[in-house]
């Protein structure tokens, strides 16, 4: 014999039923479950696009750091050129190479620097990345160099090829390396005297 009973009687028997102590009897209908919390794709999922963000996010802020050190760059350089013509005017030419040289014999301090161009900011002399404790960046190098934490300062002679060895110099030319995110390859600049 079978019983037929619609969803509706279904319904009331089971709420009728709980809480009750009859056994035995078995009800054959789907029950949904109360879902609380994520599954494990969907957890995966944000994981991933939270990853995707923040190398976005990280990717930009390393351009933008270089693209400012690139301006603390310029800016050094702009000053360093405005204090040689200074010297110029007051000495009737540029200091040699080997008087702003860190790498030099004596090594020249920032110190030294301030003394020799009483105008310059300390600060002008050190490139951003150099190293702590650092007082001057500054070194006699040949155009090429692709470093970006030094500066470099060739002094020459009238006709602008020959290397000064007597003060006072004629000419000079500066040189600093641009950082370029993302890429291995170094832009360099330079800036020549006015004279």
């Amino acid at each position: 014999m079978s019983v037929t009973i619609n969803s509706t009687s279904l319904k009331k028997l089971q709420n009728s039923l709980r809480g009750s102590s009859i056994t035995g009897f078995a009800c054959n209908t789907a029950t949904k479950h109360n879902r609380s919390g994520f599954t494990i794709v969907e957890l995966l999922i944000v994981i991933v696009v939270i990853g995707i963000l923040a190398a976005i996010v990280l990717n930009t802020f390393s351009g933008v750091q270089a693209r400012a050190r690139n301006t603390e760059r310029q800016t050094d350089m702009k000053s360093l050129a405005s204090q040689m013509e200074i010297y110029y005017s007051s000495n009737a030419g540029y200091p040699l190479a080997s008087a702003l040289d860190y790498n030099g014999t004596p090594a020249r301090t920032g110190s030294d620097i301030a003394a020799l161009l009483p105008g310059i900011d300390r600060n002008a002399v050190i490139a951003p990345g150099a190293a702590g404790g650092v007082t001057n960046s500054i070194d006699n190098i040949v155009p090429g160099i692709t470093v970006t934490n030094i500066y470099g300062y060739i002094a020459y002679d009238s006709n602008g090829t020959t290397l000064c060895t007597v003060a006072p110099c004629s000419k000079y030319k500066i040189y600093w390396t641009e950082e370029t995110a993302g890429s291995t390859a170094a832009i360099q600049r330079s800036r020549d005297s006015l004279n």
